[in-house]
């Protein structure tokens, strides 16, 4: 049994954050593209700066939900910007 370093164990849990919260935003460009046929370079910056896993997967469940990307894109800025 290997032993390993707090210091480690918290690098872990960090790339394992890092890791999840990866693919939900990947998970949320991929269904909005499909639905969608594309979304614009800012959509997917904005996407990609979001790093609470939680509020990820509130977009992702309203990313298949939603009626249109344009509702998408107003919801996700309205959230940003309150």
């Amino acid at each position: 049994m290997e032993l390993i370093s707090p210091r480690e164990k918290k690098n872990l849990q960090r790339e394992r954050r890092e890791g999840a919260i990866s693919e939900a935003q990947i998970s949320l460009i991929n269904v909005l593209t499909t639905r969608f046929n594309s979304i614009s370079e800012t959509l997917e910056s904005r996407i990609r700066r979001i790093e609470e896993i939680e509020r990820l997967r509130e977009l992702l469940k309203k990313s298949i939900a939603i009626e249109s990307l344009s509702a998408f894109e107003s919801f996700i800025y309205l959230e940003t910007v309150c």
